[in-house]
């Protein structure tokens, strides 16, 4: 959930987003700024590259995938 909403330009308001990876030790995240109309998939995209690109994605089966 958006933490703080930052500025406000056209319309388009600028959230600032916290990630921590689940059951990480220590914990690791990292803080983005992101368009409230942002994508799915490109939020998706913008998470890969804040962690570099080795984040584990849970499918439907339940089953982990490494995505690049």
């Amino acid at each position: 959930m958006p933490k703080t909403i930052l500025r406000q330009s056209h319309n388009k308001k600028i959230y600032q987003l916290k990630i921590t990876l689940h059951d990480s030790k220590p914990p690791i995240w990292r803080r983005v700024l992101v368009h409230s109309n942002i994508q799915l998939d490109r939020l998706h995209q913008v998470i890969q590259i804040a962690f570099g690109g080795r984040i584990a994605i849970c499918t439907h089966s339940g089953k982990e995938r490494f995505s690049t």
